[in-house]
């Protein structure tokens, strides 16, 4: 498939293998420069070491897009992830780095600047004391299982995403029934407990209002 720079030709596999080294090149240059605009105290044959040490194959390709997507990245942070960024960092820090150094992300629970244990879609990360709260399971208020808490009560109680979406849609139909309540007062010669009787009754059944203490039993 094709010719070499000399002329002749080579098979596909020769074909692929000269491929995959101009773009590891280019990969390797890219970082280079990176680094170099960073830190010009060290040396060119010591950024390559540190490239070969820490970065190769995928991972050259991962450290090279990344650097080119954050430019300034190594002078401003974050540099300890993604993990092949960091690893990356560590190395130059070995070979006498000065200006580059390990900087850590800012949480996106917390708003502390930690080491990242977990990237959420769209970039942000969390910590780890952040992460194992998010993944720690507790006994949810609304029904008594365990369950990853997706947001807390008025007293501050867990409560699982089931049972916070139950009761909000609960809510919901409580300022429905309210609202219709309050325009059926003027015309029914029924006072409004009698009006939200008959409205509660009409529910399907099997649905439970959970945030109205008057309303709290399942509708059979």
């Amino acid at each position: 498939m094709g010719r070499n720079p000399d002329g002749a030709p080579w098979c596909d596999a020769c074909y692929r293998r000269a491929g995959a080294a101009r773009r590891a090149a280019g990969r390797r240059a890219l970082i280079l420069a990176a680094v170099t605009a960073a830190e010009p105290a060290l040396t060119e044959a010591g950024v390559l070491r540190a490239i070969d040490q820490m970065a190769h194959g995928r991972r050259l390709g991962q450290l090279a897009d990344h650097l080119q997507a954050n430019p300034s990245v190594l002078v401003i942070g974050p540099t300890s992830h993604p993990p092949v960024l960091d690893r990356f960092v560590a190395a130059l820090v070995v070979a006498g780095a000065k200006n580059i150094r390990s900087i850590h992300p800012t949480c996106l629970d917390c708003g502390r600047t930690r080491p990242a244990r977990k990237q959420l879609p769209g970039g942000a990360v969390i910590c780890s004391a952040c992460y194992a709260r998010r993944t720690s399971t507790q006994l949810c208020a609304g029904c008594a299982r365990p369950r990853r808490p997706y947001a807390r009560d008025e007293a501050g109680h867990p409560r699982c995403h089931a049972c916070t979406r139950r009761a909000r849609t609960d809510l919901l139909s409580l300022e429905q029934i309210e609202r219709l309540t309050s325009v059926l007062a003027v015309h029914v010669a029924l006072d409004p407990a009698q009006i939200i009787d008959v409205v509660t009754r009409s529910r399907p059944a099997g649905t439970t209002c959970r945030s109205w203490p008057s309303c709290s039993t399942t509708i059979a």
